[in-house]
């Protein structure tokens, strides 16, 4: 593309990001619905599983050259990441006792957006370049997104099971 194409194109690309970014804040909102009458671990573990369910195609979509297509696989992607991010908040601050939660939190959560934030260009370009195929990098996302799933499970199973102490400790101090 040359100049006058090339701004057109360039334009057009940041419109479709723009109304996809106003499409994400809507799903926020649905998600954090959802959260709020099923339960935020639930929606959240779902969008884990969406995650490894779709970032392959979605990142398929993505790289195929076409608008649409990438405008479906950059929606996916949105939808996974509203349905994580309305209910993270929530799930965090709950996942803890208060006597630590916030080492717990500021530990947990700045580890793990070094090692995966911090990491995820460089191993998305490695996956990329050494396959040449953009499922590749879905793969790797689908994998984060199944721990992720399989991680809120085992806290929600976590927080019953200190739950379910905490109530038998005080059924028996009252009898």
């Amino acid at each position: 593309l040359e100049g006058g194409e090339y701004q057109a194109a360039s334009r057009a690309v940041w419109m479709m990001h723009t109304l996809l970014c106003l499409f994400q804040v809507c799903v926020l909102v649905f998600a954090g619905w959802l959260g709020d009458r099923f339960g935020a671990r639930r929606v959240m573990g779902a969008g884990g599983v969406l995650l490894a369910v779709c970032a392959v195609p979605a990142l398929h979509g993505m790289g195929s050259g076409s608008a649409l297509a990438a405008a479906a696989g950059q929606a996916t992607l949105a939808v996974c990441a509203a349905f994580v991010g309305a209910t993270l908040p929530y799930t965090m601050v709950t996942s803890f006792p208060v006597a630590i939660r916030y080492n717990c939190l500021a530990i947990g959560y700045n580890a793990a957006q070094a090692l995966f934030g911090g990491t995820a260009g460089i191993v998305a370009t490695l996956l990329y370049s050494s396959t040449q195929w953009a499922g590749a990098v879905g793969v790797y996302l689908g994998v984060l997104g199944l721990l992720s799933a399989v991680g809120v499970y085992q806290t929600a199973r976590l927080q019953r099971r200190r739950e379910m102490e905490s109530e038998i400790r005080r059924l028996s101090f009252t009898l």
